[in-house]
């Protein structure tokens, strides 16, 4: 499982706080093999994070035409 979390200074910036879950609730309703699935979402002691399929590698290391 890999986590996303909210960054501190952005835990204080309301919009920052609702782009985070508004990113939670479009990748959630989307059901295909190139999206990772989410597991978790929560907030505790302050802090937002998303816990979400790991998938190994990078971006860098794919092939592009």
């Amino acid at each position: 499982m890999a986590t996303k979390i909210l960054r501190p200074e952005s835990e204080r910036d309301a919009w920052q706080v609702q782009r985070f879950q508004r990113e939670v609730r479009l990748a959630s309703s989307i059901g295909h093999p190139n999206v990772v699935e989410l597991y978790d979402v929560a907030e505790e002691d302050g802090t937002h994070y998303i816990g979400m399929e790991y998938l190994p590698g990078s971006l860098s290391s794919l092939d592009r035409p």
